[in-house]
């Protein structure tokens, strides 16, 4: 353990200490989060490898949801779930409504608004893919994904607790990891397309609820993570990788490459990150400490919307720069999303020492 924490790392947690490494990982998970919705900058086999592993960054979000949320007491994880429940599901709204009017503005500026509402967007298929399985079936606004299946999850846990059913929250795990494998990588393997699908793409089932329960399971177990030396969780992190990767290699050698975003990997990098953070949670108070976790929430939720925007200006001053832009688009739009949450947190603190919530410091 850290010097400035002398009790067990459960009690650390229960007693809703700041998790300083936590809030500093989940800013620099955000690179990866752009990498996997826009891409990586550079272009070829090393880009089309790093965009899919980036996919972790996702996984290791859900697991820090469980796990702050999910508390062993089921007392207090009543209270944190309604709280969580009622953001979430507030998120995901404000998002839905966001990213449809992006989309009527983005059909309007290629003149092809009337696609936009055709029936054709509109078929039970394209709902039940959007409500069921977090298909956006838009043109913009495919991070809206994560919102969704997190809010979903929310809700489906809170309907277990209130029916009292946790115990099987362990056998429900296993099935959602069989699940979302069969359906996913080895999708091929187990006879897809089933009912026109050939894969089950990741949402609910498939990444949000597993990896949450994941995050609740390390909660239980917390104090023996912080028993196994640091440097192994930056070698399975490694092996990860590795393993994300042979995944691939493999399933392409032998035809039956058709989906990874739910590679075995990908879920070894994430443990790997989360376990990393949780373990030795304190660290030196600097910036990104006490604002990371604001900074990821609120770039998140700025990454497509400004996109959009770059992609429109740049098209509107220099068509011929647009591939340019579009292989740079993740580190531009980091940039800016970046400048746009530090906007963000200025205005909320002048509000709030405005109202007199804070004094200025």
């Amino acid at each position: 353990m850290t010097d400035t924490t002398q009790y067990k790392l459960s009690a650390f947690y229960d007693d809703g200490n700041i998790a300083d490494k936590v809030n500093f990982i989940k800013f620099w998970l955000m690179p990866f989060v752009f990498f996997a919705l826009l891409g990586f900058p550079v272009t070829g086999v090393i880009g089309s490898y790093v965009t899919a592993l980036s996919n972790f960054a996702a996984l290791s979000f859900f697991i820090f949801c469980g796990f702050f949320v999910l508390a062993p007491h089921p007392e207090m994880r009543m209270v944190k779930l309604k709280k969580a429940l009622k953001r979430s599901w507030k998120f995901f709204l404000i998002m839905l409504a966001v990213y449809f009017a992006l989309n009527v503005a983005y059909m309007a500026y290629l003149g092809e608004l009337r696609t936009l509402f055709s029936a054709e967007y509109f078929r039970l298929s394209r709902i039940f893919d959007f409500l069921v399985l977090n298909v956006w079936q838009f043109p913009m606004g495919g991070s809206i994904w994560f919102a969704q299946s997190l809010a979903y999850s929310y809700l489906i846990i809170y309907l277990i607790e209130k029916l009292k059913l946790s115990k099987i929250y362990l056998p429900l795990l296993i099935v959602l990891i069989i699940f979302m494998l069969l359906s996913g990588e080895f999708a091929r393997l187990v006879g897809f397309p089933y009912l026109g699908y050939y894969y089950i793409p990741g949402g609910t089932i498939t990444k949000a609820l597993p990896f949450m329960l994941i995050g609740m399971f390390i909660r239980k177990l917390v104090d023996k993570i912080d028993l196994v030396p640091r440097i192994v969780y930056v070698i399975t992190f490694i092996l990860g990788i590795a393993l994300a990767v042979g995944e691939r290699i493999l399933l392409t050698k032998f035809g039956l490459l058709i989906y990874t975003g739910n590679a075995i990997g990908y879920g070894i990098m994430a443990i790997s990150t989360c376990l990393f953070a949780l373990s030795d949670p304190v660290m030196s108070k600097n910036f990104l400490v006490n604002h990371g976790k604001s900074y990821a929430r609120r770039m998140y939720a700025f990454c497509q919307p400004v996109s959009l925007i770059v992609w429109v200006i740049v098209g509107l001053i220099d068509k011929s720069a647009l591939a340019t832009v579009q292989q740079f688009n993740s580190v531009i739009c980091f940039a800016i999303c970046f400048v746009l949450a530090y906007l963000v947190g200025v205005v909320k603190y002048e509000i709030a020492v405005k109202k007199g919530r804070i004094e200025r410091n």
